[in-house]
């Protein structure tokens, strides 16, 4: 994943996938599982859906003792005492049973949070699809800062480098409205509609957009198929907030 024309166009991602299955498929001896988890034909866009960074992964699925069921073709139909039932009626027998199947990320912890602002809860604002403003502020929220969070480069830059400017971000508005004498900062919703603009704009140019999974909550029934992040880059987004706050704190109303 080191070229960055692999989520730009179809013909150099589907070349990094024949390279990536030649390679997987040349340590799983078993045909039935080869074809299930490195099928010749791609199931999706190569790195649209978070790879496995590993080591051993499809080693482990070879061995004798593990095996691997195809969901798709053969839906689970029911759970029963002794183990998993499937559509077609097979039986696999289970002692223990592991539920792994997914998560709601970026926006999903801080809708658990009955977080209220001046005209409903968080998570009502953000039903129908996200809003902010630089991935940091909300409007109806004032003076509530999210940093590592949706709209802002959160799944697509390390991690302390997207936070640190985020947050010497916001202590220098906090630092700067004080010293102005004024108490309450909130987006406006003219400035969030042009931020998701940009955020759907830069989402839009990877092969990623369509494709449903954890980057853009297609993962989760019924959730918004939407960009969670800001894909423009770090150095992009530093840009942007800098501006913003050099330029008098443009789409923020301030008292």
């Amino acid at each position: 994943m080191n070229y960055t024309d692999i989520l730009q166009t179809e013909e150099a991602n589907e070349e990094a996938y024949r390279f990536w299955a030649k390679k997987v498929r040349a340590r799983i001896k078993d045909t039935r599982k080869r074809g299930l988890l490195a099928p010749l034909q791609k199931p999706h866009s190569l790195g649209a859906k978070r790879p496995s960074m590993e080591q051993w992964y499809y080693d482990v699925f070879d061995q004798p003792n593990v095996d691997i069921a195809d969901v798709k073709q053969n839906p689970i139909a029911d759970v029963v005492p002794d183990g998993v039932r499937m559509s077609n009626g097979d039986l696999h027998e289970f002692d223990i049973i592991a539920l792994a199947t997914g998560f709601d990320s970026v926006t999903g912890g801080l809708k658990a949070m009955d977080r209220r602002g001046t005209k409903g809860l968080l998570r009502d604002k953000w039903k129908h699809g996200l809003s902010t403003h630089l991935g940091m502020c909300v409007s109806i929220f004032p003076n509530f800062f999210v940093i590592y969070g949706p709209q802002a480069p959160t799944a697509h830059a390390n991690g302390p480098s997207a936070v640190e400017p985020q947050a010497d971000w916001i202590v220098e508005v906090m630092k700067q409205i004080t010293k102005d004498g004024k108490e309450r900062l909130e987006a406006t919703q003219e400035a969030e509609k042009e931020w998701e603009e940009l955020v759907v704009h830069f989402g839009s140019q990877s092969l990623r957009h369509n494709v449903p999974s954890g980057w853009n909550g297609g993962n989760v029934p019924g959730k918004q198929l939407e960009p969670l992040s800001f894909s423009g880059g770090l150095g992009c987004y530093c840009d942007k907030i800098d501006e913003t706050r050099r330029m008098g704190m443009a789409g923020f109303d301030i008292s």
